[in-house]
């Protein structure tokens, strides 16, 4: 088993990669391997719109996307994490959304386990619900199965989801049913 986690936020190590990286620890602790990308990092271009996927879901943009792909192709669940700006994902995550266009072309997301994390500044776990409900669905239509959503509000100052032990607890065992019965 291997779970690849995918990380939107430009703090390393922020809240949104403590809540990615303790669901990967849930899916290590059920023998899965983990890999991390974080995409602040990484070169990774907007999609061109140029359908060169649509044969057969090859990208022809050669950046860190590549790299992407092919972890995911071996990937038996995913987990995407972003913190949200301005009412919506980063847009580091957003490259990397449209950029799985490819993917879906492909087929390759189909029924693959995924895990979300939304952290936002602002109070309360409800404030965004529609807009997570409404990214869930764009995961939904790649054909991802998602299995949970992980939220946590007025996680401004880094590292404060740490005190939050409900959702550190909710994040391991994301971790854990990601990987069960696979």
């Amino acid at each position: 088993m291997k779970v690849v986690g995918i990380i939107g936020s430009p703090r390393a190590v922020g809240n949104t990669s403590l809540l990615v990286q303790k669901i990967l620890d849930g899916a290590s602790s059920k023998s899965a391997e983990t890999k991390i990308f974080i995409l602040n990092t990484l070169q990774i271009s907007a999609c061109q719109a140029c359908n060169h996927c649509r044969p057969k879901g090859d990208c022809i943009l050669n950046d860190d996307m590549q790299d992407i792909y092919r972890a995911l192709e071996s990937a038996t669940a995913i987990v995407v994490g972003t913190p949200i700006y301005m009412g919506q994902m980063s847009a580091q995550t957003k490259l990397f959304v449209d950029r799985l266009y490819a993917h879906y072309v492909a087929n390759k997301g189909k029924n693959v386990p995924i895990g979300l994390v939304f952290t936002y500044g602002a109070p309360g776990r409800d404030v965004y619900s529609d807009y997570i409900a409404y990214t869930a669905k764009i995961f939904i239509s790649l054909g991802y199965d998602v299995r949970g959503v992980i939220t946590a509000g007025n996680a401004g100052a880094p590292g404060v989801v740490l005190e939050d032990a409900d959702v550190m607890e909710k994040a391991v065992a994301l971790g854990e049913s990601l990987v069960s019965g696979l």
